[in-house]
């Protein structure tokens, strides 16, 4: 009796069936390939004489049962075929053909995929966060090249994690990546979650960085304003400030060039923020300003608070100098008498030292000392600089007295 076509088809499904499960088979890969590929269209065979056979015996339906659960015992060696090669992109199976698509075993390390793709997640938002902020610090007020590069150079960055992450065609450019340089895939979100994770690390190494890269403009600035570059003193003040403000340099920076373009009450708020770090030239300074515009009581209230703390003998003697010269508007000549002597022994220049000389030289007339008081009117002469506004003042004065 010619057995028919479902009887063919069920027997070629059994036979390829056992070859695939002999133990002895010592089959090179590309064998074993054609030996699983051969099940599978041995099992296709079976589904269409299946299709044609009207009387089925159930005996018939049993064994093709059984069959199939010796087939699953090997489907994760068929999906790792199937994933490997794309026959199954050739053989376009249907739904139905559940043999075609066996799927690879979930690793162990697939498990906690959801949990490293949260963290990627997370990692992605501080990080456009951090950014942001760092951008609007950097390019406010206009970019400069140092800050342009800064910035692109930590989005490109950020740019190509989300994409990674979040787009399909960057997830496909980032496994063909991790595929090249031979990463595992049940690595590859931990993998993606790690650079993020770098990519975090930069931009917040980048945000903390942000005071010394304030410094750095306030160097700058510096260098220009010894330069005479006022303009570009006062875009690196600022921008210095944009970094940290809490820079209470680039604050006293900004208050001497308000000075010297005249903006006084400029220059006196950009002191006033200063002395809140302590500055003790902003306190010299500030105290200045006061006694130009008449408060000597505010004059030395700052000026008092400014000379307790540690600096330097020529910071020191300029604030020693602004105290003496608040108490002489004060007509408190005895105070004002030691303070600018105190002054004069922080140096020895005599240049530097003309400006004290000068108010000594009032203390001395307001006591009626007129002829010491003409002694330092004449050392005031010789050795004085027209620096700012009053010591030119006093400098006519001296000529006037010294005549």
């Amino acid at each position: 009796m010619v057995a028919s076509r479902f009887e063919r088809a069920i027997e070629l499904y059994a036979l390829t069936l056992q070859a695939l499960e002999d133990p002895e088979a010592d089959l090179p890969k590309e064998a074993v390939i054609k030996q699983n590929l051969a099940v599978l269209k041995a099992r296709d065979e079976v589904q269409a004489a299946l299709a044609q056979n009207k009387q089925v015996i159930i005996e018939e339906l049993f064994k093709i049962g059984e069959l199939d659960q010796r087939l699953k015992k090997h489907s994760g060696t068929i999906a790792q075929i199937l994933v490997g090669t794309n026959y199954r992109t050739i053989v376009n199976p249907s739904a139905d053909a559940w043999w075609w698509l066996f799927q690879p075993p979930l690793h162990r390390w697939d498990r906690f995929d959801w949990l490293w793709g949260f963290f990627s997640a997370a990692f992605l938002t501080f990080t456009i966060a951090l950014l942001t902020n760092v951008a609007s610090r950097f390019l406010s007020g206009g970019p400069d090249t140092f800050g342009a590069f800064t910035v692109i150079g930590n989005s490109v960055l950020a740019l190509l994690a989300g994409q990674g992450a979040f787009t399909k065609g960057g997830q496909s450019y980032v496994k063909r990546v991790l595929e090249r340089i031979g990463i595992p895939k049940h690595l590859w979100q931990e993998a993606s979650c790690t650079f993020a994770f770098l990519v975090f690390i930069a931009v917040l190494s980048l945000h903390s960085s942000l005071p010394r890269i304030a410094e750095l403009y306030y160097k700058w600035g510096v260098k220009d304003y010894e330069a005479g570059r006022l303009a570009s003193a006062q875009n690196n003040f600022e921008r210095s400030l944009k970094l940290n403000p809490d820079n209470s340099q680039a604050h006293f920076g900004l208050g001497v060039i308000s000075e010297d373009l005249l903006q006084l009450e400029t220059a006196r708020t950009e002191y006033q923020i200063a002395i809140k770090g302590n500055l003790p030239q902003a306190y010299s300074n500030l105290g200045r300003l006061y006694i130009l515009d008449e408060k000597y009581a505010a004059a030395v209230s700052v000026l008092l608070r400014g000379s307790q703390l540690q600096m330097e003998d020529a910071v020191r003697y300029r604030l020693q100098k602004n105290l003496g010269w608040a108490r002489l508007k004060q007509k408190r000549y005895r105070e004002s008498a030691s303070e600018l002597e105190e002054a004069l022994n922080l140096t020895k220049d005599p240049i530097e030292q003309a400006p004290a000389r000068c108010l000594l030289a009032q203390v001395l007339e307001g006591q009626g000392s007129k002829k010491s008081a003409r002694q330092q009117w004449q050392t005031c002469l010789q050795n004085a600089t027209p620096q700012t506004q009053e010591e030119d003042q006093w400098i006519d004065l001296a000529r006037q007295r010294s005549k």
